[in-house]
């Protein structure tokens, strides 16, 4: 097979290192470039309405790694509210109210 993977397949990836080694190959803006934004914290966490790649609408998460600087983008629950570090906290399992107080991540 030749050419790049296609923005379906790449964000179908379940694994974050894989996923994020074919970002790298496409370019997390290309995934987001047709992509909404609903939400940007001041922690730098984006919140994207992805539509017309699957069946459903889905929101993707854009955040950066504090300590890799790594770019990553994850789907997360469709039924999260459209605040990106909610859906930030939810991926970590603490309440938005946890998260906001954690001085550091990694």
């Amino acid at each position: 097979v030749t050419g790049k993977p296609h923005i379906k397949t790449i964000l179908s990836i379940e694994n974050m290192e894989q996923r994020m080694a074919a970002l790298k190959v496409v370019g997390v803006e290309k995934i987001i470039k047709g992509a909404t934004l609903l939400d940007k914290s001041d922690r730098g966490n984006e919140l994207y309405l992805v539509k017309n790649v699957f069946p459903t609408d889905a929101l993707y998460l854009k955040y950066i790694c504090p300590s890799t600087g790594r770019v990553y983008v994850s789907g997360v629950d469709p039924n999260l509210p459209h605040d990106a570090d909610a859906c930030m906290a939810w991926k970590l399992s603490l309440t938005k109210e946890e998260y906001q107080k954690l001085e550091y991540e990694t």
